[in-house]
Order: C-alpha cells, then sequence, then structure tokens
C-alpha cells in the first residue's frame, strides 16, 4: 500500500507562484468558500504519492464546464499532461450515488477486466472531495444561471443557491464521514473542498431548525485547525483563513486559449486565480 499523505502545501491550491505561502494543510483537511474548480486538480497532483490521488466531484458536466470556464493557463499550457495521469477522477450525480461510493471503495479489484467504480488501483494516496456540497443544494434556475457579469453586484462564476428540501448538516457529516472511513481504509489522506457551502440546516427538537457552519462540523470530524477557509474581500480579492494565519488571493480575468474560443465568438476571458503578494 502507498504511503499516505499526511500534509499538503496551502500553495497547492493555486498554480505555482513566487508569492505562494509556505503553510501546509495537515490532513484530514477542508477549504471552504470560492476557490476554483482547478484547485482540486492542483491538490490532487500536490498530494498524490506513489500511488496517485483520488479525485471525487458531482456531476462530470458541472466539473468540467467549470474548469472551461476557467480555462486556466497553467493546466492548458504548462502542466504536463503526464502528470494528470496520476488522478482518477469519479464524477457522482446524486447525494445517494456519492455515498454509495464512498461506502463501497476500495484498492481491490473484484476480477480482471471488471473493474467497477468503486474500485481504485492503484491504491491512492490522496482522496479529494469537490464541491459534493452542491449536492445538498437546488440546482439554479435558467434566469439565474445566466446573470451577466457585474449584474446584482456580483461575479458570474459566485452564485447564490437554496439548500435542497431534504439537505442536513447531518446528511452531509455522513457523507464526509464515509470518505473518512474509506481514506483510512485504504491509507490514503483525505483534502475536503467546498467552493459552494458554507452551512446547512438541522433540525432541533420542537421541529423548529437553525444552520450550522459546515466549519463546525468538519473540525469535530477532523480535529482542531484542521478546516481553512475563504471569504471575499472585495474588488475581485479573497481572504484565506488557517488558524492565526491570514493569505490574501486574487482572481481576474485572463485572456483564452485560441482553441478555447467557440468559432465566430468573442473573447470573454477565462479566470485566473493567484495567490496576492
Amino acid at each position: 500500500m502507498p504511503p499516505t499523505t499526511q500534509a499538503i502545501p496551502l500553495a497547492a491550491l493555486l498554480p505555482p507562484s513566487p508569492t505562494a505561502p509556505s503553510e501546509h494543510l495537515r490532513l484530514p483537511a477542508a477549504v471552504l468558500g470560492p476557490l476554483p474548480a482547478s484547485s482540486a486538480l492542483h491538490a490532487a497532483l500536490a498530494g498524490a504519492g506513489a500511488g496517485g490521488a483520488l479525485l471525487v466531484t458531482g456531476p462530470k458536466a458541472a466539473f468540467l464546464g467549470a474548469l472551461e470556464d476557467e480555462d486556466e493557463g497553467y493546466l492548458r499550457d504548462t502542466c504536463p499532461l503526464g502528470q494528470l495521469e496520476k488522478v482518477q477522477t469519479r464524477h457522482v450525480p446524486s447525494r445517494r450515488h456519492a455515498a454509495l461510493l464512498l461506502s463501497l471503495l476500495t484498492g481491490t479489484v473484484a476480477a480482471a477486466g471488471k473493474d467497477a467504480p468503486h474500485e481504485v488501483t492503484p491504491s491512492p494516496s490522496l482522496i479529494v472531495l469537490f464541491d459534493l456540497g452542491a449536492l445538498f443544494l437546488l440546482p439554479l434556475d435558467d434566469e439565474r444561471e445566466n446573470v451577466p457579469m457585474g449584474e446584482e453586484g456580483e461575479k458570474q462564476h459566485v452564485k447564490e443557491r437554496e439548500d435542497a428540501p431534504d439537505a442536513s448538516s447531518a446528511g452531509y457529516l455522513q457523507l464526509v464521514a464515509a470518505a473518512l472511513s474509506a481514506a483510512r481504509h485504504l491509507g490514503a489522506g483525505l483534502l475536503v473542498l467546498e467552493p459552494s457551502l458554507a452551512s446547512l440546516p438541522v433540525s432541533e427538537g420542537d421541529g423548529a431548525a437553525r444552520r450550522v457552519a459546515l466549519s463546525d462540523g468538519l473540525e469535530w470530524l477532523f480535529g482542531p485547525g484542521s478546516v481553512a477557509t475563504v471569504s471575499d474581500t472585495g474588488d475581485d480579492t479573497y481572504a484565506l483563513h488557517l488558524g492565526t494565519e491570514t493569505v490574501g488571493l486574487r482572481c481576474r480575468r485572463c485572456a483564452r486559449g485560441e482553441y478555447a474560443l467557440p468559432p465566430g465568438a468573442g473573447d470573454e476571458g477565462g479566470w485566473q486565480w493567484e495567490w496576492a503578494a
């Protein structure tokens, strides 16, 4: 069994940069708040180790669509394609699919040529969950989805969504607990990235409900100091908080690669995330 990834550099969430922070995330850990979809790939590559990494996301179309919208220059032009082969991916369309996958994950293949989605070989050194919290939210309606950049005082890639009718903090934490159990079974580290979800309701004894921050539940599962948060500080800048440390991030429009443009379309640009100096 490959050695477990014990920690990954915080810098691994974004492309290499001379202004990247020196802190590390000790695993299991979580980062909550706005981050690009490419962060999941960067983190997976950083923690791949000898066994590679397993990346679990929500619906495939949503994840690939986010990567295409971002069109990150480093992944497009610099990252060796062979590196991405170290990352196995599983896309789950619903909470039930996610729970089933994470409950059955194994590094053993039942029969040659008959490997199933829950069979991962070689056994990964790191498991990354990206945006599974979105499975607990209602889909965006067409009118809300098409809000252009700048309207309603928000960025196009950050949209508010309502809870699904049966969403609960208990259901989310059960999903993460299943992932933690699978990681321990496989001898892997676990990193949770949640760009869409910050809190979920929990029912009280009198039938009322209150919201519970995911950071509280995840720290209970992973231990003190295991959760970093990203907050929007305005003007396309963000702050990542880890313990007593705060690190700045920037998000800005950048030119796309020529082949990334639809025929005859103008270039509205992709998104470039970077560490602030």
